[in-house]
């Protein structure tokens, strides 16, 4: 029996920008056009339609008969951000604009640009922290947001356990959830519940992101008739996929599975997107870990009983576009452990990468067992080959 881990490697290895910079990147420049967009109408005119839109996000019941005092009819950043992407993935593309205006009359296409104008009226104080974090990066880092989400946590719960001192750089970012210092203590309670909120609100429009890209890739692919794929993938016999992704590139590339776990949910329904449970453990922190919103969601992996039904001789694990980071360590600590797996093949981009993974692995297995595995070949790193592009069968 073979399982298939995915993450978001393998989406990126498939020409798709779905990661979590990609998203930060789409949202500042949604910030930068709302800018220009209203730079020449006066500040009550942007005040006045904060006043008419909901106070928060899930109170938006029906975007399309809101009074938008006009705006929506001018702010078209969704639609430009389609084109784009409709032809970045498209190079050769000289169809005339039929295929993009398909994109635009989705719905959900103009309903995002309705809500995105108020995530930007509105703000959000986690899109905030993430990315005044990210501007202070050195040039060639990444910004691991499941880490920081972490760090804030620990940071706001030491400054309540212990007294410790917290940033001013939090009360910037964090203003507008009204959280306020009142003599060295802090309500940890009402902090932790403000973030959760605010962490919803981003990952609804994470979702949007991610939604109206699948329409680009699937229209993108309905007019190529091409695509690309990983031939360790395609190699790959009969697998049963664990996919970290929220997207389902797998099957859209490489045909329908015989089980596919979405472990952290998928577009269309509720996604995760926290911490991990050993790195924020505090009950009050519950709404911003992974296996609380993992049960808020309802989501029961296939895989596990699978694994221990097989009967199989030999049962192998594939990791591809992984890093197998500590926020998921419950998950692959359990499986690259289990007396039934024979096999684990870890596919990496570079030594860079390599390096990331074997770092990982050893703070989540022990540097002793992550020894003994490699030396009897049961955990294995192999280069992932180069990406090909196929034309798919009409």
């Amino acid at each position: 029996m073979n399982f298939l881990v995915l993450g978001n490697g393998f989406d990126i290895e498939h020409n798709l920008p779905t990661t979590y910079a990609d998203f930060l990147n789409f949202l500042n420049n949604g910030e930068e056009y709302f800018k220009e967009l209203t730079s020449a109408r006066s500040k009550v005119y942007v005040e006045s339609l904060k006043n008419k839109l909901p106070k928060k996000y899930d109170d938006i019941d029906c975007v399309e008969n809101m009074d938008w005092m006009g705006l929506d009819a001018e702010f078209s950043f969704v639609e430009k951000q389609c084109k784009r992407m409709f032809l970045e993935l498209n190079k050769n593309y000289d169809g005339g604009i039929s295929r993009i205006e398909k994109i635009f009359q989705d719905k959900r296409v103009s309903n995002y640009n309705k809500y995105l104008i108020w995530f930007l009226v509105n703000g959000n104080s986690w899109y905030n922290h993430f990315k005044s974090q990210k501007d202070s990066l050195k040039p060639g880092r990444w910004l691991d947001i499941e880490s920081e989400i972490k760090n804030v946590v620990i940071d706001w719960e030491n400054a309540f356990y212990k007294h410790e001192l917290i940033s001013q750089d939090y009360f910037d970012d964090f203003q507008m959830l009204g959280i306020k210092k009142s003599d060295g203590e802090y309500n940890l309670e009402l902090i932790m519940k403000k973030l959760s909120e605010s962490l919803i609100e981003l990952k609804e429009h994470l979702v949007n992101y991610l939604h109206i890209f699948e329409i680009v890739r699937d229209t993108v692919i309905e007019e190529t008739r091409k695509t690309f794929i990983s031939p360790d993938i395609r190699a790959i016999v009969s697998p049963i996929v664990i996919n970290f992704n929220y997207t389902d590139t797998y099957s859209k590339v490489y045909g329908s599975v015989e089980s596919m776990d979405f472990v952290h949910g998928k577009i269309g329904s509720q996604i995760v997107f926290g911490a991990g449970d050993s790195e924020v453990d505090k009950s009050m922190a519950a709404p911003l870990k992974k296996s609380k919103q993992i049960n808020d969601c309802e989501i029961q992996p296939n895989y596990i009983e699978k694994l221990r039904n097989s009967r199989d001789l030999e049962n192998n694990v594939y990791i591809f576009g992984h890093s197998v980071g500590e926020s998921d360590a419950s998950i692959f600590r359990s499986l690259i452990n289990d007396e039934k797996i024979s096999h684990v093949i870890v596919y990496y981009h570079d030594d860079d990468m390599k390096k990331n993974i074997k770092e990982n692995l050893s703070k989540i297995l022990g540097t002793t067992k992550l020894t003994k595995y490699m030396k009897d070949n049961k955990l294995e790193f192999i280069q992932q080959q180069n990406r090909e592009e196929i034309d798919i069968k009409r």
